[in-house]
């Protein structure tokens, strides 16, 4: 199960000695642990000449049909190839959508035709996520991610009433790094987390990007997260993480039937 851990300001201010880098009692951290229990979503977008255009629709997915492989406390992610490839194989009649094909489907084009939005995340159930500061920090040890392609990390709080995201932060992933992090406020006065009413807490990983042809995997890269050390550790020594965070607030994200594969042909 997930371990969330609580930082105690007093022992680590008395081993660190006055840094401005000692983590704070009320920060809770979290890295990359249990990687069975992560789930995936995928929000799909139109594509505007190769940019994101509108949402068009989304759905829980499969982690592996993200493209997201699991390792020991550790996820590579890749842009999508099974839409591409569900096209070709199984769903002909889709090589419009999923293609850019110029000829209205009849042969599919050479690159995917749909802006996709693949989230890898763990998530909260209402009310059990601490109402504090939380960090969820990983390290990047492998980036090859090509050009069009981009990767970050988010701390999502969503209202299990309406289904509005009510915090959104991310960081971008541009390289290899040790100790990255995104941190998100759920202190008391910020949202309410407490009870059954209090928000539904995701932290996770995602790519964007149009949907690929698995014929330039290679040259489309990955990018490759793990787990770090215990985060007091870093208190205890007087470590500290740059921090890149961006917030914005979202409308509702349309929910439907769980599967791991949805055609939207």
């Amino acid at each position: 199960m997930k371990k969330t851990i609580l930082a105690l300001a007093l022992a680590a201010a008395i081993i660190a000695g006055p840094s401005t880098n000692v983590v704070k009692a009320a920060d809770f951290y979290q890295s990359i642990d249990d990687t069975s229990q992560w789930v995936g979503y995928m929000n799909v977008f139109e594509n505007v000449g190769g940019s994101k255009g509108a949402l068009s629709w989304g759905s829980p997915w499969g982690v592996s049909d993200l493209k997201s492989v699991a390792g020991t406390s550790a996820w590579t992610l890749y842009p999508n190839y099974t839409c591409y490839a569900y096209a070709l194989g199984s769903d002909p009649g889709s090589l419009a959508y999923w293609t850019d094909s110029v000829d209205g489907g009849v042969t599919a084009g050479p690159n995917g035709n749909q802006w996709m939005q693949a989230m890898t995340y763990y998530e909260y159930s209402p009310g059990a996520a601490p109402a504090a500061t939380f960090h969820f920090q990983y390290n990047v040890s492998a980036f090859s991610l090509a050009a069009g392609y981009t990767a970050y990390a988010f701390i999502e709080g969503v209202d299990p009433n309406n289904g509005s995201t009510d915090i959104y932060m991310t960081a971008p992933i541009t390289a290899t790094g040790t100790s990255q992090e995104v941190v998100a406020n759920f202190s008391p006065g910020s949202v309410d987390l407490t009870g059954p009413l209090g928000l539904v807490v995701r932290y996770g990983f995602a790519v964007e990007g149009l949907n690929a042809n698995p014929a330039n995997a290679v040259a489309n890269g990955s990018v490759t997260v793990q787990s770090v050390p215990e985060p007091s550790t870093y208190a205890l020594f007087g470590m500290g993480a740059l921090v890149v965070v961006v917030a914005y607030r979202t409308g509702n994200r349309p929910r439907q039937p769980k599967s791991d594969f949805l055609s939207a042909g």
